[in-house]
């Protein structure tokens, strides 16, 4: 017999890591950092701005999830959209 959930529990985030994330208070989009991102994923600043550029010169090599955002040039700010960051992820 399945459960249906009617409460979720929201996660509270350390300070230096919750600077990380934004919500835009208008269109209550997510966004998070370069640094954020990179911290999420286990890899350098860099590494998350390799793989912006490769996005911004729609490589070939670009996973499957990450094709739909070919292309698009994230590279010049420091917040990244939600939706990318659930593509990486």
């Amino acid at each position: 017999m399945s459960e249906s959930i009617s409460q979720f529990s929201a996660i509270e985030l350390p300070g230096h890591i919750a600077k990380e994330f934004s919500i835009d208070g208008k269109t209550g989009q997510g966004f998070v950092t370069r640094k954020g991102l990179a911290r999420l994923c286990g890899v350098t600043r860099q590494s998350v701005q390799q793989l912006l550029s490769a996005i911004a010169q729609c490589k070939q090599s670009l996973p499957k999830n990450l094709k739909p955002f070919a292309g698009q040039d994230f590279t010049g700010g420091n917040q990244i959209p939600d939706v990318l960051v659930a593509g990486v992820g």
